[in-house]
């Protein structure tokens, strides 16, 4: 008697799987992220609140439900573009750096964006885990 035996590998349906996983918890990351950012942002006009906006992939999001022009990945000059499996915050208000690192300002620093990211990072560690693990 002679069996057969054959192997089919899902070895990508897996990845695509975990890298859609992935993409979803970094935009949910990324939302969140602009949301401390704007907490964190010191306000006189809104201006600056308002414009921070966020990416993952080419996906975008805003806390504010902010009307204007919105600063894309490509505008973040210290972080570059929003990569696949990357969340990035910022924003294209030309005086935020001075706010951010107090270079030039009148204003104590406050690192509204650098809040958002360093003081978060276990929930943004668990919002990872739960998406991979659904």
């Amino acid at each position: 008697m002679r069996s057969s035996i054959r192997i089919k590998s899902n070895k990508k349906e897996v990845i695509d799987e975990m890298n859609e996983k992935l993409q979803k918890a970094m935009y949910e990351v990324a939302q969140q992220a602009v949301t401390y950012a704007a907490m964190a942002c010191p306000v006189d006009t809104g201006r600056l609140r308002n414009s921070i906006t966020g990416a993952a992939g080419e996906q975008q999001t805003d806390a504010n439900g902010y009307d204007g022009e919105h600063a894309k990945a490509s505008d973040y000059r210290m972080l570059g573009n929003a990569e696949k499996n990357t969340a990035v915050i910022g924003t294209n208000v030309e005086y935020a750096q001075y706010i951010e690192i107090d270079h030039k300002s009148d204003q104590a620093p406050n690192g509204f964006l650098g809040i958002a990211v360093t003081e978060h990072m276990e929930e943004y560690k668990k919002i990872i885990k739960n998406e991979l693990d659904s």
